[in-house]
């Protein structure tokens, strides 16, 4: 996963290392990243604030401004997912659908309803790192 594939899907200016992004992420994303993430995830900004773990009226309120640190870092996190996802898919159609997909592999819950979590999140990013070596998940 590329910082520039990070900024295409939160729509930002790509960030050149690891130290400017988490600069921005502790200044705050732009609200957009929420709308941008939910479209490219195929999902309602709605649905998406129950992985941010506020409420949809919270993200409304801050719709135009920076969100604040952990609504920047949860709508990061996922963003990094979808990211790397795209990365080993290599499509963003297929990605969508794997992540929306019940699995076996996790008690046949999707990798998206894993994603409300950043230990979730982990464990889908360690699958997607075994289907990219061919290990069967």
């Amino acid at each position: 996963m590329s910082y520039h594939a990070l900024a295409q899907v939160l729509g930002i200016a790509e960030p050149l290392n690891v130290g400017e992004l988490i600069s921005t992420v502790r200044h705050g994303l732009p609200s957009e990243g929420i709308d941008a993430l939910s479209a490219k995830l195929g999902i309602t900004p709605r649905e998406l604030s129950k992985y941010l773990h506020v409420s949809h009226k919270t993200l409304q309120r801050h719709h135009g401004k920076l969100l604040d640190l952990n609504i920047s870092d949860r709508l990061l996190t996922i963003a990094k997912v979808y990211a790397e996802c795209v990365d080993v898919f290599e499509s963003e159609e297929v990605s969508v659908h794997w992540l929306k997909t019940p699995l076996a592999a996790i008690g046949n819950a999707t990798p998206l309803e894993y994603l409300d979590t950043n230990e979730g999140a982990d464990f889908v990013r360690k699958l997607l790192v075994r289907i990219d070596y061919g290990v069967f998940s």
